[in-house]
């Protein structure tokens, strides 16, 4: 859809200002009166005003108008007429997050992620601001949200958005009882559309692949109620994995493995250090370890694989999966994730390292190493359509992790529905993933 500058008008009055050219195809003329509707602003009696001199792809709008709606100008975006013959500008886009008094890290370690947002929303006609829960004015049916410019962040008035972009940065913040309420509430409001909303829990993520073609690549996993269930699978398997259903980036995890003397080692991934316990007669001190920490949250304990190592390394493959504004799942990008010498965690910010899938894949499979690779991102296509048919609203990222074992087979490791978005690769690849999910949101919202 062709986009429009629109400027601010000199004079007075409520009205809006198309090119000749524009409006023809608007299917508007000279001294009509329309509805005006930009989010979920309304305004009626809204004069039309048609140029000859103004250029194709410019529009202009009284001030008047502007304070109503109320939108920053000079703003680019699109129009198009209702069914009802209102003229429709926006979309409107919010990036819903909690912000913090900081200047240079405004939103903490997705400041420079939600920047590169904004302005791409400005590039493709998408209007894309950082709402916080703070923001949001209820009585007056409009809110306050960040933009970023030359100068820094600044604050600026805008209606209640068509769509809402859950990008609430930790679980802790998300279930803030006021973040709560305002996500709930947004829902509620006619005509807005949120997506990605909340986090994955890793049990939940489970049974939903359980039902589905993708069960026969999950590791078998069980939610974790008792002693007997950490001895069981540790009988069973060599290694195994005791996680928090509610965790991310590789913290909290209890890493359990048998020796062939029958012995046991513990490894805790803890927030800040790892602990190392060795030679034991059995793993139950994992559950004795958890028993305080189970009354607030829940634990998986998992099926250990023997995956493929890279130069003797752990590693694993993220991959990006997106919509974009046909609504179908892409994978936006890839890469394998090789973990620091010693360590079974790939996490970049554990330490991890970013390299090329076909280099490690190649290295480890030779010539199957495209064949492996294929498998993988078919699998990552299946994971998504899984979880979404699951989720309770559209799904429009996900970031999803996935083993290989040594002889190729994909193994699903975890999804996560706000992957940590880092500004460094391909410049290509980065404009690719930061404009599939505002096309997206211009989809939802009827763009």
């Amino acid at each position: 859809m062709p986009t429009v500058l629109l400027r601010p008008a000199r004079e007075e009055g409520r009205y809006v200002l198309l090119p000749r050219a524009r409006a023809r195809v608007l299917g508007l003329k000279a001294g009509d009166r329309v509805v005006l509707q930009c989010g979920r602003s309304v305004l009626d009696g809204v004069q039309v005003v048609v140029s000859d001199r103004l250029p194709h792809r410019t529009a202009l709008i009284s001030w008047e108008l502007l304070r109503e709606l109320p939108l920053p100008a000079p703003i680019r975006l699109r129009m198009q007429r209702t069914e009802d013959g209102a003229l429709r500008i926006g979309p409107i886009v919010t990036v819903l997050a909690r912000s913090t008094r900081s200047r240079s890290q405004k939103f903490m370690n997705q400041t420079p992620y939600f920047a590169a947002l904004v302005r791409t929303g400005r590039r493709l006609g998408v209007p894309t601001f950082v709402l916080t829960p703070h923001g949001v004015d209820w009585e007056r049916r409009r809110a306050v949200a960040w933009r970023v410019g030359p100068a820094g962040w600044s604050r600026v008035p805008i209606p209640l958005p068509d769509v809402v972009y859950d990008r609430v940065q930790t679980r802790r913040l998300d279930l803030l009882p006021h973040t709560r309420q305002v996500k709930q509430r947004l829902t509620e409001q006619e005509g807005v559309k949120m997506f990605n909303t909340g986090f994955l829990d890793k049990w939940e993520t489970h049974k939903a692949l359980s039902g589905s073609d993708t069960e026969r690549l999950l590791p078998e996993t069980k939610l974790l109620t008792s002693r007997a269930d950490i001895l069981d699978f540790a009988r069973r398997y060599r290694t195994v994995y005791v996680k928090p259903a509610g965790g991310s980036l590789g913290k909290g995890i209890y890493v359990i493995q048998r020796s062939a003397r029958g012995r046991y080692r513990v490894i805790h991934y803890g927030s800040t250090r790892v602990r190392h316990l060795r030679n034991l007669r059995s793993p139950a001190i994992v559950w004795r370890r958890l028993q305080r920490k189970r009354r607030k949250r829940r634990y998986v304990v998992q099926q250990g694989i023997a995956f493929a190592r890279y130069r003797g390394r752990r590693f694993d493959l993220r991959l990006l999966m997106q919509k974009s504004g046909d609504g179908e799942w892409t994978v936006s990008a890839a890469y394998a994730r090789v973990a620091p010498p010693g360590s079974l965690r790939a996490n970049l910010d554990a330490g991890g390292k970013a390299v090329r899938c076909t280099r490690v894949l190649g290295h480890i499979f030779g010539r199957r190493g495209r064949r492996v690779l294929q498998r993988v991102l078919e699998t990552g296509l299946a994971v998504a359509r899984a979880i979404e048919a699951g989720a309770p609203g559209p799904m429009g990222e996900l970031g999803i992790d996935i083993g290989v074992d040594r002889t190729g087979r994909p193994w699903v490791i975890e999804a996560n529905s706000k992957p940590l978005r880092q500004m460094e690769g391909p410049k290509k690849r980065l404009r690719r993933t930061l404009r599939r999910p505002l096309l997206f949101a211009a989809r939802l919202a009827g763009f």
